[in-house]
Protein backbone atom coordinates (compact mmCIF):
# COMPACT_ATOMS: atom_id res chain seq x y z
CA UNK A 1 0.00 0.00 0.00
CA UNK A 2 1.39 3.43 -0.85
CA UNK A 3 1.99 5.89 2.01
CA UNK A 4 -0.72 8.24 0.73
CA UNK A 5 -3.38 5.58 1.11
CA UNK A 6 -3.02 4.81 4.81
CA UNK A 7 -6.03 4.59 7.08
CA UNK A 8 -7.74 7.95 7.48
CA UNK A 9 -7.81 7.79 11.28
CA UNK A 10 -6.03 11.15 11.79
CA UNK A 11 -8.32 12.82 9.29
CA UNK A 12 -11.30 11.02 10.77
CA UNK A 13 -10.47 12.50 14.17
CA UNK A 14 -10.29 16.02 12.69
CA UNK A 15 -13.56 15.50 10.83
CA UNK A 16 -15.26 14.35 14.00
CA UNK A 17 -14.03 17.54 15.70
CA UNK A 18 -15.48 19.52 12.79
CA UNK A 19 -18.79 17.68 13.11
CA UNK A 20 -18.91 18.47 16.83
CA UNK A 21 -18.22 22.15 16.02
CA UNK A 22 -21.10 22.09 13.53
CA UNK A 23 -23.27 20.45 16.17
CA UNK A 24 -22.37 23.20 18.65
CA UNK A 25 -22.96 25.94 16.07
CA UNK A 26 -26.37 24.50 15.22
CA UNK A 27 -27.24 24.38 18.92
CA UNK A 28 -26.23 28.01 19.41
CA UNK A 29 -28.11 29.10 16.29
CA UNK A 30 -31.18 27.19 17.43
CA UNK A 31 -31.04 28.94 20.80
CA UNK A 32 -30.54 32.37 19.24
CA UNK A 33 -33.43 31.89 16.85
CA UNK A 34 -35.69 31.20 19.82
CA UNK A 35 -34.63 34.37 21.68
CA UNK A 36 -36.96 37.18 20.71
CA UNK A 37 -34.91 39.78 22.62
CA UNK A 38 -31.84 39.39 20.41
CA UNK A 39 -31.40 41.78 17.52
CA UNK A 40 -31.26 40.49 13.98
CA UNK A 41 -27.48 41.01 13.71
CA UNK A 42 -26.84 38.30 16.34
CA UNK A 43 -28.96 35.81 14.47
CA UNK A 44 -27.34 36.73 11.15
CA UNK A 45 -23.83 36.46 12.63
CA UNK A 46 -24.68 33.03 14.08
CA UNK A 47 -26.10 31.92 10.71
CA UNK A 48 -22.96 33.06 8.86
CA UNK A 49 -20.70 31.30 11.37
CA UNK A 50 -22.81 28.17 11.03
CA UNK A 51 -22.57 28.31 7.23
CA UNK A 52 -18.77 28.68 7.33
CA UNK A 53 -18.48 25.71 9.72
CA UNK A 54 -20.85 23.65 7.57
CA UNK A 55 -18.84 24.35 4.40
CA UNK A 56 -15.56 23.49 6.14
CA UNK A 57 -17.08 20.25 7.46
CA UNK A 58 -18.57 19.38 4.07
CA UNK A 59 -15.20 19.84 2.35
CA UNK A 60 -13.48 17.74 5.02
CA UNK A 61 -16.07 14.96 4.89
CA UNK A 62 -16.06 14.80 1.09
CA UNK A 63 -12.26 14.67 1.03
CA UNK A 64 -12.34 11.92 3.65
CA UNK A 65 -14.93 9.91 1.66
CA UNK A 66 -12.71 10.03 -1.43
CA UNK A 67 -9.63 9.00 0.55
CA UNK A 68 -11.43 6.20 2.41
CA UNK A 69 -12.81 4.89 -0.89
CA UNK A 70 -9.27 4.81 -2.34
CA UNK A 71 -7.96 3.14 0.83
CA UNK A 72 -10.48 0.34 0.70
CA UNK A 73 -9.47 -0.49 -2.85
CA UNK A 74 -5.82 -0.53 -1.78
CA UNK A 75 -6.86 -2.98 0.96
CA UNK A 76 -8.16 -5.38 -1.71
CA UNK A 77 -11.80 -4.47 -2.34
CA UNK A 78 -12.90 -5.04 -5.92
CA UNK A 79 -16.12 -4.87 -7.94
CA UNK A 80 -17.38 -1.81 -6.11
CA UNK A 81 -20.20 0.01 -7.87
CA UNK A 82 -19.18 3.57 -6.97
CA UNK A 83 -15.72 4.97 -7.75
CA UNK A 84 -13.92 7.24 -5.24
CA UNK A 85 -14.62 10.29 -7.40
CA UNK A 86 -18.30 9.51 -7.83
CA UNK A 87 -18.66 8.74 -4.12
CA UNK A 88 -18.15 12.50 -3.76
CA UNK A 89 -19.69 13.60 -7.05
CA UNK A 90 -23.05 11.95 -6.42
CA UNK A 91 -23.72 14.47 -3.64
CA UNK A 92 -23.99 17.14 -6.37
CA UNK A 93 -25.93 15.29 -9.08
CA UNK A 94 -29.69 16.00 -8.91
CA UNK A 95 -31.91 12.98 -8.24
CA UNK A 96 -28.87 10.71 -8.01
CA UNK A 97 -27.99 12.56 -4.81
CA UNK A 98 -31.08 11.09 -3.17
CA UNK A 99 -29.71 7.51 -3.24
CA UNK A 100 -26.18 7.16 -4.58
CA UNK A 101 -24.25 8.78 -1.69
CA UNK A 102 -25.96 6.34 0.66
CA UNK A 103 -25.04 3.39 -1.57
CA UNK A 104 -21.44 4.62 -1.76
CA UNK A 105 -21.19 4.89 2.03
CA UNK A 106 -22.78 1.46 2.45
CA UNK A 107 -20.21 -0.06 0.09
CA UNK A 108 -17.45 1.79 1.93
CA UNK A 109 -18.56 0.44 5.31
CA UNK A 110 -18.90 -3.12 4.08
CA UNK A 111 -15.62 -3.13 2.14
CA UNK A 112 -13.79 -1.59 5.11
CA UNK A 113 -15.04 -4.45 7.28
CA UNK A 114 -13.97 -7.22 4.88
CA UNK A 115 -12.36 -6.02 1.63
CA UNK A 116 -12.30 -9.43 -0.07
CA UNK A 117 -15.90 -10.48 0.64
CA UNK A 118 -17.51 -7.10 1.28
CA UNK A 119 -20.78 -8.00 -0.48
CA UNK A 120 -21.55 -10.50 2.31
CA UNK A 121 -21.10 -8.01 5.17
CA UNK A 122 -24.37 -6.73 6.68
CA UNK A 123 -24.85 -2.99 6.93
CA UNK A 124 -25.25 -1.39 10.34
CA UNK A 125 -28.57 0.27 11.14
CA UNK A 126 -26.77 3.58 11.58
CA UNK A 127 -26.26 3.93 7.79
CA UNK A 128 -29.97 4.18 6.89
CA UNK A 129 -30.56 6.23 10.07
CA UNK A 130 -27.91 8.74 8.94
CA UNK A 131 -29.26 8.96 5.42
CA UNK A 132 -32.90 9.26 6.51
CA UNK A 133 -32.02 12.07 8.93
CA UNK A 134 -29.93 13.81 6.25
CA UNK A 135 -32.70 13.70 3.61
CA UNK A 136 -35.38 14.67 6.15
CA UNK A 137 -33.33 17.65 7.36
CA UNK A 138 -32.88 18.88 3.79
CA UNK A 139 -36.58 18.54 3.00
CA UNK A 140 -37.48 20.34 6.23
CA UNK A 141 -35.03 23.17 5.37
CA UNK A 142 -36.71 23.65 1.98
CA UNK A 143 -40.17 23.69 3.57
CA UNK A 144 -38.99 26.12 6.27
CA UNK A 145 -37.44 28.45 3.67
CA UNK A 146 -40.64 28.54 1.65
CA UNK A 147 -42.81 29.15 4.71
CA UNK A 148 -40.61 31.92 6.11
CA UNK A 149 -40.66 33.63 2.70
CA UNK A 150 -44.45 34.02 2.89
CA UNK A 151 -45.96 37.39 3.86
CA UNK A 152 -48.33 35.66 6.32
CA UNK A 153 -47.13 35.90 9.95
CA UNK A 154 -48.60 32.49 10.83
CA UNK A 155 -46.74 30.83 7.93
CA UNK A 156 -43.51 32.47 9.12
CA UNK A 157 -44.08 31.19 12.67
CA UNK A 158 -44.69 27.66 11.36
CA UNK A 159 -41.63 28.00 9.11
CA UNK A 160 -39.47 28.92 12.11
CA UNK A 161 -40.71 25.84 13.95
CA UNK A 162 -40.00 23.65 10.93
CA UNK A 163 -36.51 25.22 10.70
CA UNK A 164 -35.87 24.29 14.33
CA UNK A 165 -36.97 20.72 13.55
CA UNK A 166 -34.64 20.71 10.52
CA UNK A 167 -31.78 21.78 12.82
CA UNK A 168 -32.50 18.88 15.17
CA UNK A 169 -32.63 16.43 12.26
CA UNK A 170 -29.37 17.83 10.93
CA UNK A 171 -27.70 17.42 14.32
CA UNK A 172 -28.88 13.80 14.45
CA UNK A 173 -27.48 13.20 10.97
CA UNK A 174 -24.15 14.73 12.03
CA UNK A 175 -23.93 12.44 15.06
CA UNK A 176 -24.75 9.39 12.95
CA UNK A 177 -22.14 10.43 10.36
CA UNK A 178 -19.53 10.81 13.11
CA UNK A 179 -20.29 7.24 14.21
CA UNK A 180 -19.96 5.98 10.62
CA UNK A 181 -16.66 7.80 10.02
CA UNK A 182 -15.20 6.46 13.26
CA UNK A 183 -16.35 2.94 12.35
CA UNK A 184 -14.88 3.02 8.84
CA UNK A 185 -11.56 4.44 10.10
CA UNK A 186 -11.37 1.80 12.82
CA UNK A 187 -12.14 -1.02 10.38
CA UNK A 188 -9.63 0.14 7.80
CA UNK A 189 -6.94 0.47 10.45
CA UNK A 190 -7.72 -3.03 11.78
CA UNK A 191 -7.49 -4.59 8.32
CA UNK A 192 -4.18 -2.83 7.66
CA UNK A 193 -2.68 -3.75 11.05
CA UNK A 194 -3.76 -7.41 10.82
CA UNK A 195 -2.15 -7.64 7.39
CA UNK A 196 -4.86 -10.11 6.46
CA UNK A 197 -4.70 -9.17 2.80
CA UNK A 198 -0.93 -8.85 2.26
Amino acid sequence: MSPGNGPPSGRAARIMLCIWAAFAAASVALGLERESSLDDSSVILAAVARLVIFLACAASVLTWINRAQRNVRALGATEMMVSPGLAVGWFFIPLGNLVMPFLAMRELWKASTNPRDWQLVPQPIMLPVWWTLWIASNVAEIVAFRLTSEPDAEAVRVGETVAAGADLLSMGAALALAWIIAGVAKRQAAVRIEGVFD
